[in-house]
């Protein structure tokens, strides 16, 4: 079949690819240099059926470190767990899903209120683990659901973002505790022990960029003393 360029436009490939092929939307939007979301858009556009994991739902994503588990709602799940993963240092595994809008989210968040840590994270009770086995799940739509997770994980590019953003949190990590160390210390003193802790060159944009950041969430404050600035934790 001869398909209409750009392919993401084209009804059919769009069908062929997602239902026939079941190929990912992030597989997708690879193949057609375009974003996830592009791909979802034309998909709504065509009214071509769109998979829980795609769509808004309710779900429950495990923690495989700390045994704690996630009860979120998105409106679209497989860009959401994308960026759970990157932000997360531990494996997430998806075990549970059910379709759903914030107000059904909130209510759950009430129902497990006994298991709350934070935010939407709890302890993955026996009261969370019997209400997943009461969703009665479709297999084969979760193991689709978990498959394309293994595929996020899989993926060569992603994994390149994940040690990236790993870096960066390690290196902020490093440096607010630094900062609680050394009381008073300077960017300069950091860059210094950074390149020392590491073996590479570190500029004093990169610790500046930080040291902002740290500041802007208010985890630092800065102090100025014959023209240094000191740096101190909140």
């Amino acid at each position: 079949m001869i398909y209409t360029q750009p392919y993401y436009k084209d009804k059919n490939w769009l069908y062929n690819s997602y239902i026939i092929n079941e190929v990912s939307i992030f597989d997708m939007a690879d193949n057609s240099s375009v974003s996830p979301n592009t791909i979802l858009q034309w998909l709504k556009y065509y009214k071509i059926p769109i998979c829980p994991i795609d769509d808004s739902c309710i779900y429950f994503l495990l923690s495989k470190d700390t045994n704690r588990v996630k009860i979120g709602f998105s409106t679209n799940l497989s860009i959401r767990i994308k960026d759970l993963i990157l932000m997360n240092g531990s494996d997430l595994e998806l075990i549970a899903y059910k379709l759903g809008n914030q107000s059904d989210e909130a209510e759950l968040h009430r129902f497990f209120i006994s298991d709350r840590l934070y935010g939407e994270w709890f302890n993955y009770s026996i009261h969370i683990k019997k209400y997943i086995e009461s969703l009665k799940l479709d297999s084969n739509q979760l193991m689709k659901m978990k498959n394309i997770i293994t595929d996020i994980y899989k993926n060569q590019q992603f994994k390149i973002l994940r040690a990236t953003y790993k870096s960066q949190e390690y290196t902020k990590s490093k440096i607010k505790t630094m900062i609680k160390d050394c009381p008073g210390i300077t960017m300069y003193k950091i860059m210094k022990m950074l390149e020392q802790d590491t073996g590479e060159f570190i500029t004093i944009g990169k610790v500046q960029n930080v040291v902002n950041s740290l500041e802007d969430n208010n985890i630092i404050i800065s102090e100025y003393k014959d023209g240094k600035r000191l740096l101190y934790v909140v």
